[in-house]
């Protein structure tokens, strides 16, 4: 069996899925960025960095979040998952999984903080 080749997403790709998460993606964030091939997505109550790697088999989407309660003496959090592509995928579809990720996260975040209280 062959070795399997990752090779890091270009930064103009990143860039690209930056400016879909400005302009539709996730409307309050304070920040979105394209840090060192690394989307950074800062909203109120957690921060975002999504990076993407593709091979010849697909391409995997990997999050790391931190989460923070807005209360002082508040609790942090952290998670990291990874979502696979498909590699047809274009640009604009890895844009909107992202969004929905970091959508979907938030959401689990708030209900958990809300059970918990």
């Amino acid at each position: 069996m062959g070795e399997m080749t990752t090779v890091s997403v270009t930064h103009s790709t990143m860039d690209r899925h930056a400016r879909y998460l400005r302009s539709h993606g996730v409307p309050d964030a304070t920040r979105i960025a394209q840090v060192d091939g690394t989307i950074v997505i800062d909203v109120p109550e957690a921060e975002f960095r999504v990076s993407l790697d593709s091979n010849a088999a697909g391409a995997s989407t990997q999050f790391f979040a931190v989460f923070r309660e807005d209360k002082p003496a508040g609790g942090t959090w952290w998670s990291r998952w990874t979502v696979l592509v498909e590699t047809s995928a274009s640009a604009h579809e890895i844009g909107v999984l992202i969004a929905d990720q970091v959508h979907d996260s938030r959401r689990r975040f708030a209900r958990i903080l809300a059970e918990q209280r």
